[in-house]
Parts: structure tokens; C-alpha cells; sequence
């Protein structure tokens, strides 16, 4: 096989109701996901050697040992698969960590739909897989928008939305998914009664703590978005626009620059999706 890159799409909560703690230590979750243009890259090396990675952009301190989720995912698939031939794995990391988009089960999954379907494998069967990985990773096995449920294992593709404009603002700080979730059992906790009314659950319990993010929200909403939110556990906030001239004044905006790094995205659907991330056609020789 020779060289080759693939992309891996992150993505954004629409929406995202969160339970309490189950007995397995994980939460129950409803959400909607939807796959958006920004991307890492990773390039494949064939190697007679054992298998190797580095990691290059916004690394931010990820561990390029055995333990890291791209190469448990690639010794995973190699193991389901029965594939002996190890690679040298170069990431560049173009989607910030400890951001809630979903950048490194991403990452994971490209490794496993790729290698699973060069195997023949179902898209049901990758998503058993990658399950046992991480709770988002299902999701990129179907990109575009999707219904996930259970703790995120659960996934009900969802008909693509028309093609939307996406600013993401990641501020200078993240938030870990634990973190995020302590908060959210002592907001739960002390307020038993809560009851989910759309949106991103996650809000609730994590504003307190960061109050620059809600102000970085509702400038989303005065610079014209039409929807704007945090994505999943944080700490990016994103916002739609339906209008290119709006999406433009609130990427020059002096705030939101100020609040930290800009992305500029659009959602993809499914086919494109498939077409440009995840596809046997994807595995484009350098």
C-alpha cells in the first residue's frame, strides 16, 4: 500500500440533553451531531518496523505512546482485521483539544472506517468497534448529522441539512470532558428538578465556572447567528449564519478575536462526508 492521507472532520453538538450518572459510571445522553469542514490530517507510511506516530499543529501535549486513541485504534482494526503490515502515522492537528469537538475520536474513527472497509466491513459493524474506544467515536463512522443516544454508542442518522456557514471559537483555556462532567453531577445534584429545554445541557453546569464563555454567546447572537452554543463538554462555542455578510462582520468582530482563535467551517453532510473523510475513495496516494 502506498502513502496516503486521510481527513477527519469534527463536528458540533445541535443540541444535547444530558442524565444523571448511570451504575456503569457513564451518563446517559440524547444529542444531535453535525459533521463540520474543520480537520486533522493523518498520513500513512507503510513500515517493515513496528508502528510509529508523531504529531504535529495543535498538539498540545497529546501522547504520541501505544496509549494514544489513534494508535489503540489502529492496532484494534489490524487485530479485527488480521492485518500485519504496521505504518508510520503522521497527525497534524488542525481541530483544538479539550474542545468538545470530537477532533481526537475523530482521528480514531478515520483510522477504523478506513482500514474496515478496505476489509469489506459494514458501517453497523464499525461502529461496534469503535465503540469499545470512546462513546463519540460511532458517530464518525456516519458523519453529516446524526441522533446519538444511550452514552453516544447509539446512532440514528439524521437527513443532512441544507449547507450552513460555522464560526468556532476556541478561547485560550479547555475543559476536559471529566471536568465537564463533575460539574454537571454537582449542577444535577443541587438541582434535582431541572428539566431540559433544549439547547446544550452542558451550559448549565459549566458557565458558572468559565463566565466568558456565555458572554462570547450571546455576542455570537448580536453579530446576527442564527444559533449559537457550546459544543459538547467545551470549551469552543460555535455559531450558524445563514448570511455570508454576517458570518464575515462576526469573524472580524474585535471581541470574538479577541477571545481567543477563530475557525472558519461548513457543515458537511453525509456524502460529502464520505466522499472527502472516511471513504475507500479518500485514500489518496501522495
Amino acid at each position: 500500500m502506498e502513502n496516503a492521507l486521510l481527513r477527519a472532520f469534527c463536528k458540533i453538538n445541535l443540541s444535547l440533553k444530558l442524565g444523571r450518572r448511570r451504575s456503569d459510571g457513564y451518563h446517559e445522553i440524547d444529542t444531535v451531531m453535525q459533521t463540520v469542514s474543520l480537520h486533522d490530517e493523518i498520513i500513512f507510511r507503510p513500515t517493515d518496523g513496528p508502528s510509529k506516530m508523531d504529531i504535529s499543529g495543535l498538539s498540545g501535549g497529546i501522547s504520541v505512546s501505544s496509549d494514544n486513541l489513534v494508535m489503540r485504534a489502529l492496532e484494534k482494526i489490524k487485530s479485527v482485521c488480521g492485518i500485519e503490515r504496521c505504518f508510520n502515522i503522521s497527525l497534524i492537528k488542525k481541530t483544538p483539544s479539550a474542545a468538545g469537538l470530537g477532533g481526537g475520536s475523530s482521528d480514531a474513527a478515520s483510522v477504523i472506517c478506513l482500514f474496515g472497509r478496505m476489509a469489506g466491513l459494514e458501517d453497523c459493524e464499525l461502529s461496534q468497534i469503535s465503540a469499545g474506544l470512546g462513546s463519540d467515536i460511532p458517530f464518525f463512522c456516519f458523519g453529516g448529522r446524526c441522533r446519538c443516544s444511550g452514552r453516544g454508542e447509539d446512532v440514528e442518522p439524521l437527513e443532512d441539512i441544507t449547507e450552513k456557514t460555522v464560526l468556532i471559537l476556541m478561547p485560550d483555556f479547555g475543559i476536559s470532558t471529566a471536568e465537564a462532567y463533575s460539574l454537571w453531577d454537582r449542577f444535577i445534584e443541587n438541582n434535582p428538578d431541572y428539566f431540559h429545554k433544549g439547547g446544550n445541557d452542558f451550559e448549565k453546569a459549566i458557565f458558572p465556572s468559565y463566565p466568558f464563555l456565555p458572554k462570547i454567546k450571546d455576542r455570537l447572537f448580536e453579530l446576527g447567528a442564527s444559533y449559537a452554543s457550546m459544543s459538547g463538554s467545551g470549551s469552543a462555542m460555535f455559531g450558524i449564519f445563514d448570511s455570508d455578510s454576517l458570518f464575515e462582520r462576526a469573524c472580524s468582530d474585535v471581541f470574538l478575536n479577541s477571545s481567543g482563535n477563530i475557525f472558519k467551517a461548513v457543515t458537511i453532510g453525509r456524502k460529502r462526508f464520505l466522499e472527502e473523510g472516511v471513504s475507500l475513495c479518500s485514500f489518496r496516494p501522495l
